[in-house]
């Protein structure tokens, strides 16, 4: 996915840069946080001038609050760009289906992709924020990790075939 991003990302004339560990685990559906990682992405290279920056980062919280209030694991995934940004208020409506702020109406887009990407973290018990990146956005997501530690399986399971 990361390639495909570096690839666009160069195509607008931005750079892209990524912070990610070598090995993230994560428990929930694939398809669907890429997805919500994409329209991140997809909004950060639309939104961004010329010669810009994207970073893409990711890392484990180990002592964070989680939605339900108590304490555990949870992956922190965050796209941040150089683009036209947004003001408090609009980032208090951004995930609104179909909320569109004034300075982007002018560019193509449906005011979809965050209230999707706000469905998807959800469905994960997560939260997606919004906050400055003075000039720019970061648009950060979170999600739970299990407490128990992840164990590769190596051999088949008896029976399965």
């Amino acid at each position: 996915m990361c390639e495909l991003y570096e690839a666009v990302a160069e195509e607008q004339g931005l750079t892209f840069v990524q912070h990610l560990p070598d090995h993230l685990h994560f428990f929930g559906d694939r398809a669907m946080f890429q997805q919500a990682v994409a329209n991140l992405m997809d909004n950060a290279i639309k939104f961004s001038p010329p010669h810009g920056t994207i970073t893409l980062s990711a890392k484990v919280l180990s002592t964070a609050r989680r939605a339900d209030g108590s304490f555990g694991k949870r992956l922190s995934l965050s796209v941040a760009d150089e683009g036209i940004g947004m003001s408090d208020a609009d980032m208090a409506r951004a995930s609104e289906r179909f909320f569109r702020a004034e300075q982007a109406r002018n560019t193509p887009g449906s005011g979809l992709g965050l209230a999707l990407v706000q469905a998807i973290v959800q469905l994960h018990d997560g939260q997606l924020q919004l906050a400055s990146n003075s000039p720019g956005l970061i648009a950060r997501i979170e999600v739970p990790l299990p407490d128990t530690e992840i164990v590769p399986l190596t051999q088949p399971i008896a029976g399965n075939h």
